[in-house]
């Protein structure tokens, strides 16, 4: 998955504490890479990529659009 992401989460630190404390392991500070570890986690428990971005979108907070990128498709979101 290719995720690209402008913008800003108002709740990344929040969100990656409780990412981090069930295993995660950041290695910038980027709100993007929050975003993609929401996304793959939310990907984990649902049927589609489609489901887990719009439950990811659920948990994010702020201004931002995304666009993601995966086999012949691309899938944009905004808040």
């Amino acid at each position: 998955m290719a995720l690209a992401h402008n913008g800003n989460l108002s709740n990344a630190l929040e969100l990656r504490d409780k990412l981090e404390l069930s295993g995660a392991i950041f290695h910038t500070t980027s709100d993007t890479e929050t975003i993609a570890y929401v996304v793959t986690r939310e990907r984990l428990k649902t049927p589609s990529i489609e489901e887990a971005v719009s439950k990811a979108m659920d948990l994010l907070e702020g201004a931002y659009n995304c666009g993601n990128h995966r086999c012949r498709y691309i899938r944009v979101f905004a808040d």
